[in-house]
């Protein structure tokens, strides 16, 4: 049976987009789907986005040590919306970038979710397209929790580059690497910053005397940490955010500044896939694979974070060029998740 490509990838993220092209390197005639931009959570709203806000929120301390140094600093302002613009200007530049790498390993674009008809076949846009191997690399998204009444209210990750305005006082609700990170970047930029976790230290899964230290090192820097708290409601005030969280001591009440973050982790983003037409299997919410990425449908492929094996850019695309190796250019590659570091 002739299919209209060699190789169909449903996202370019960072997976995807590293899957497409080595594949395409080795002569297999390649598409990829993408509604959103390109590069997925890394490029978009995640590793660069933030870390030019980290590279920011430094400046501050730089500048009062520097004092120390002989310099003069005049204090200055700070403009939120100046250092949004200059954000969102380098991920539209990168997204140019991707656009550029896709086209000259000769990539066929597609600006359209894609939708599985049956294990071949795939709905994308008002088009059928059919492929002799698909991949899935549709990435992650965050979630909040439900059983809190008005989670609604607040945002994730995900919006915090788009604020309009810098937040003067936020609560973040969970403890791992995201809202840690958001929590120092925050207070960097002189927002009072309130963190709710439900256990005793933050970053779950950590060593523990790095999580010791990170924890008394924000506190000792001003941030807010509420151990073994919960929140119990969030609602509107005229104030801004009313976040009622019972602790140790009782119940207490934290003002938010219009907004809280929600920082309480990230799931596979499968909805709308049509998996169910196909016979891929999902278990505890991530698509199941063997060692080689491989699908209970042969040739039905997924990588990163919709796998939920370990969730960084790196191992992403790593996963895709040992993917398109093996399969593309003749070579029996596996993924080794050994020692892989991790950074905060």
């Amino acid at each position: 049976m002739s299919y209209d490509y060699d190789l169909f990838v449903i996202g370019a993220g960072s997976g995807g987009i590293a899957t497409a092209r080595r594949a395409a390197e080795y002569g297999a005639k390649v598409a990829i789907a993408e509604f959103g931009r390109l590069g997925g959570t890394c490029v978009n709203r995640g590793c660069v986005p933030k870390k030019l806000m980290v590279y920011a929120s430094h400046f501050p301390a730089q500048f009062a040590e520097s004092r120390g140094y002989g310099w003069t600093v005049t204090p200055g302002g700070f403009d939120w919306p100046t250092l949004m613009g200059a954000v969102n200007g380098e991920v539209d530049r990168l997204n140019g970038i991707y656009q550029k790498m896709l086209d000259n390993s000769k990539v066929e674009l597609f600006r359209h979710y894609a939708h599985f008809i049956d294990a071949h076949t795939l709905a994308v846009g008002d088009q059928r397209i059919t492929a002799e191997r698909i991949l899935i690399a549709v990435g992650g998204k965050p979630v909040k929790p439900s059983s809190i009444p008005g989670i609604e209210h607040t945002i994730t990750s995900d919006e915090i580059f788009h604020l309009p305005e810098q937040p003067k006082r936020i609560v973040i609700l969970g403890g791992g690497y995201i809202g840690c990170e958001f929590a120092c970047i925050l207070h960097g930029f002189g927002s009072e910053v309130t963190q709710i976790i439900r256990a005793d230290h933050i970053l779950r899964g950590f060593d523990d005397d790095i999580r010791s230290q990170i924890q008394d090192t924000m506190i000792e820097h001003g941030v807010k940490i509420l151990t073994q708290t919960e929140p119990v409601e969030i609602t509107p005030g005229d104030n801004g955010l009313i976040v009622k969280v019972k602790g140790p001591a009782g119940e207490e009440t934290v003002i938010a500044d219009v907004v809280g973050l929600a920082a309480t982790g990230r799931k596979p983003n499968l909805a709308n896939l049509g998996l169910e037409n196909t016979g891929v299997e999902v278990k505890e919410g991530a698509i199941a694979v063997n060692e080689f990425s491989q699908t209970a449908e042969p040739h039905i492929y997924a990588v990163g974070d919709c796998t939920d094996r370990i969730n960084l850019t790196p191992v992403a695309i790593q996963e895709g060029r040992c993917l398109a190796d093996s399969v593309f250019g003749g070579q029996s590659k596996l993924m080794s998740y050994e020692y892989v570091a991790t950074a905060i």
